[in-house]
């Protein structure tokens, strides 16, 4: 039943969410927030204990901006396929994405590795994507939402792959990376107007880039990390 439920949610709320219209998405995410942070208390408590910060007050404080990151980024999740590309700009903006060459380009697990993916389709000619691996699933309900998830985001338009190929190609970290070949980290973060802002680096250590970014913003990490 928790899977059919959640499968009618999921199916709704991607009929009726404005893709077009964040500002609405984000009004909607601050009322389910107000809701989500009291009915996730187990989730709470677990990421409180899983930050690390100097006091109870200071971990509450990262818990609770992990889930209202998360949720933001899994209503936006449901939508961002479909977002017409005139309007991609009222949900992040790009930074150093103009000139990566043939390198490879390395997301972070969290907060938000969809949305690196839409914005740098629409920034690097030719990108590729490295496909994710299916994570098992439990029910009929549960594994038709994965692959509608699946399907939905195989129409941003990359060149899908499942082997990391020459040219510029996308991967989340994770993922081992070939010795001989440069690679960028792709940095994300959400600002104070709850845009999201893409910062592609330079040629670097990939690991050391992406530790420092989640030291930067823990609490926008936790959820995912």
């Amino acid at each position: 039943m928790r899977g059919l439920s959640r499968l009618l949610l999921v199916e709704t709320a991607r009929g009726i969410l404005p893709a077009d219209e964040p500002e609405v998405l984000r009004a909607l995410s601050g009322l389910l927030y107000r809701f989500e942070h009291h009915a996730r208390r187990d989730l709470m408590h677990a990421l409180m204990a899983r930050a690390s910060a100097p006091t109870r007050r200071a971990a509450e404080h990262l818990a609770r901006e992990a889930l209202d990151v998360d949720l933001q980024r899994r209503l936006e999740e449901l939508i961002l396929p479909r977002v017409r590309p005139q309007w991609l700009d009222r949900y992040y903006d790009v930074e150093g994405a103009s000139d990566t060459g043939g390198d490879l380009l390395v997301a972070g697990r969290a907060p938000h590795p969809m949305l690196a993916l839409v914005a740098l389709a629409h920034a690097v000619p030719g990108l590729a994507a490295l496909r994710p691996a299916r994570e098992p699933t439990d029910g009929a309900a549960m594994r038709f939402l994965a692959a509608r998830f699946a399907a939905e985001r195989e129409t941003i338009p990359v060149r899908w792959v499942d082997t990391i190929p020459a040219g510029p190609c996308l991967l989340v970290d994770g993922v081992g990376l070939p010795a001989d070949r440069p690679a960028r980290a792709v940095l994300v973060h959400r600002a104070r107007d709850k845009r999201w802002r893409v910062v592609v680096t330079g040629r670097v250590d990939v690991a050391s880039a992406l530790a420092d970014h989640a030291a930067r913003w823990p609490g926008q990490v936790l959820a995912g990390g």
